[in-house]
């Protein structure tokens, strides 16, 4: 049991060591450009708000006029309410990301910081592994 809990520690330190690769990685421009990406579609999201607005006041404007009834009026409206909302989330939803690229919150790194928080076993029960000839698991 004392040579599978060493095998197992040597094993947890050279899964820390990957940290540190992907912390270097982080340095990369990869990282910047995924923030770039994002940003895009951000500005995308934006500018379609904008065209949408622009549509609304357009609707209105033909409801005014008479051109349109109350009605085409309101299921204008509600439409484009559906569409900016929809971009709305999306932004927040990209600036999320965005934010979590910034502050090393992905899901790689994030199981990372989990391990890390349980790197170093002092004891194996029997209850927390289960050992099948070639599988561990705890």
């Amino acid at each position: 049991m004392k040579k599978l809990l060493v095998a197992l520690n040597v094993h947890i330190r050279s899964i820390l060591d990957i940290e540190r690769i992907l912390t270097y990685i982080d340095t990369l421009p990869y990282k910047q450009e995924e923030i770039l990406k994002l940003d895009a579609q951000i500005v995308k999201a934006q500018e379609e708000i904008e065209k949408i607005q622009k549509y609304k006041l357009t609707s209105y404007e033909h409801f005014v006029d008479k051109v349109i009834t109350k009605e085409e009026y309101r299921n204008h409206v509600s439409r484009y309410n559906a569409k900016i909302q929809k971009a709305e989330k999306l932004i927040l939803k990209r600036k999320q990301e965005i934010e979590d690229i910034i502050n090393n919150k992905t899901p790689t790194n994030l199981w990372i910081e989990n391990f890390k928080q349980y790197q170093t076993l002092s004891s194996l029960h029997e209850s927390s592994c289960v050992i099948d000839g070639r599988n561990i698991c705890i």
